[in-house]
């Protein structure tokens, strides 16, 4: 059986039978698209080959180089110590090594953090000129989404700076709850903070559930499959299943009942596991770790159902910003936050507290390869999300110990272009950069240093050269089909991945 094509308006909404109560966005479905081939209510296209979607993944803080870069060129690499938490995934990724912003860095984690998906950086003012890819994304490809652009973080205020920056260069600050992005996706308020009397009549915080979203549009949702076709309706299987399951996950993360108010903001918030830890300063109390690996599961999957459903194009998730200190008691080593664990690195007498922070590393690889293996995950309409989407891991640091922004950690996927191929992916691609770039100081030594060409003579020529992140990021827009011949300092496009 044929979908029937009743004209569906893109923009529709499920609503609820009660005024003002619950709304929800709708996946694109065959009856949205009309004879041209173009979403009705819209003037988009509702299909097209190649790059439709770009995914970032970025882990703060650089990692131990030495046991991060491979050897090994282009297909004859072998992986290294780190890159193993990969292998799952091998076969979907490029390593890119070489890429810099050094040239922009003017302090330790400011102006790497701003200038990492900016690619500018001015000294004078000790800002960024921006806009960060997310924002030219979001009024391109994202014009005409539900979301032009999601910004999520593990955390968010105090010293965690946020990377999210619009046309005016001023700062956007991300979401961080699971239940405020599950907000903003399905357009369903989920949780409340009231006061209630406690102890003393003091404020205390109830967080609830009102009920299910999905119950509340049934309704509207019937009515709706009575329209589709035996296509369309197994694509709204596939979304309602997905929401009921958020809905489930996230009543599991979120406080069901009042708790004593506790003294401070911040510790009031750090006691919710829903939200993340608010640092009161610079070198706080251990922060709250609470659910973490369920809490960014939950927003990895929320913007994935954003993406697969269409409300999207343009995600950037980050692990917190530079300096971040976040901790992982789960890992068995401890409260050590991540801004420490950086700097362990350079004790070269003390490999376990380098084998500390490549733990953490590990970790943070492991939760790339499985957003990466989640974008492999077939859809009902046929292929994947990878097939059409564009992903980056990466860090703002290359050796955080020493807050340098050379040699940058990057990971990228997406089967778009050259890398549509076998033959283009699984490949450790080196791009021209400076045999003196910093992959190791060893403290108390004056003027020793393990250099790029010191570590892998393979890496980087002879000569000084210089390859701008942003690069990657040029890149990413003319694969994206965003016409543009400069953003922040990129010399040029990268060759052998997307375009």
């Amino acid at each position: 059986m044929s979908d029937k094509r009743r004209g569906i308006d893109r923009r529709t909404l499920l609503r609820g039978a009660v005024a003002g109560g619950a709304m929800l966005a709708l996946p694109p479905l065959a009856a949205m698209v009309d004879r041209r081939g173009r979403f009705i209510g819209t003037a988009r296209a509702a299909t097209g080959a190649g790059a439709q979607r770009l995914i970032v993944f970025h882990m703060p803080n650089g990692v131990f180089l030495p046991d991060f870069i491979p050897t090994g060129i282009d297909r004859a690499w072998t992986p290294s110590a780190l890159l193993t938490s990969l292998a799952a995934v091998r076969s979907d990724i490029n390593i890119v090594s070489g890429l810099s912003n050094e040239r922009l860095r003017s302090d330790a984690h400011e102006s790497p953090n701003d200038a990492f998906l900016t690619g500018s950086w001015d000294r004078a003012s000790g800002a960024t000129t921006g806009p960060s890819i997310d924002t030219v994304l979001a009024s391109s490809i994202g014009q005409s989404s539900h979301i032009p652009a999601l910004r999520i973080s593990l955390n968010s205020g105090g010293i965690n700076r946020p990377m999210w920056f619009g046309d005016d260069a001023r700062a956007i600050e991300p979401v961080s709850s699971p239940t405020k992005l599950y907000q903003q996706i399905t357009g369903q308020i989920t949780g409340q903070i009231a006061p209630a009397a406690g102890n003393g009549g003091g404020e205390a915080f109830a967080s609830g559930f009102r009920r299910s979203v999905l119950g509340q549009v049934k309704g509207d949702l019937d009515r709706l499959r009575a329209r589709c076709g035996v296509g369309d309706r197994r694509v709204l299987d596939e979304y309602t299943d997905a929401i009921a399951t958020m809905e489930r996950r996230l009543s599991e993360l979120a406080p069901v009942s009042c708790q004593p108010p506790p003294a401070t903001l911040g510790a009031r918030l750090a006691n919710l596991p829903d939200q993340p830890p608010i640092y009161q300063g610079i070198w706080p109390n251990t922060p709250n770790s609470q659910n973490l690996e369920e809490r960014l599961d939950v927003l990895v999957d929320l913007a994935l159902l954003a993406l697969r459903c269409d409300l999207t194009r343009v995600v950037v998730i980050s692990l917190g910003s530079s300096n971040s200190r976040q901790t992982y008691p789960f890992l068995g080593q401890g409260n050590t936050d991540d801004h420490y664990y950086s700097h362990l690195q350079q004790q070269p007498q003390d490999r376990a507290k380098q084998l500390e922070w490549n733990a953490v590393t590990q970790w943070k690889l492991g939760r790339l390869a499985s957003l990466i293996e989640k974008l492999k995950a077939p859809l009902a309409s046929g292929g994947s999300l990878l097939d059409s989407t564009l992903v980056v891991g990466a860090s703002e640091l290359g050796n955080g110990a020493g807050h340098s922004a050379d040699m940058l950690p990057v990971i990228v996927a997406g089967n778009v272009g050259p890398m549509a191929s076998a033959s283009g992916r699984d490949r450790h691609l080196a791009v021209p950069c400076s045999p003196d770039a910093v992959v190791f100081r060893p403290p108390g030594v004056p003027g020793a240093t393990t250099t790029v060409k010191d570590h892998n003579s393979q890496i980087c020529a002879a000569a000084q050269s210089y390859t701008p992140l942003a690069n990657l990021w040029l890149t990413a827009l003319a694969a994206l089909g965003v016409s543009r011949s400069s953003f922040g300092d990129a010399s040029g496009t990268l060759s052998g991945l997307w375009v």
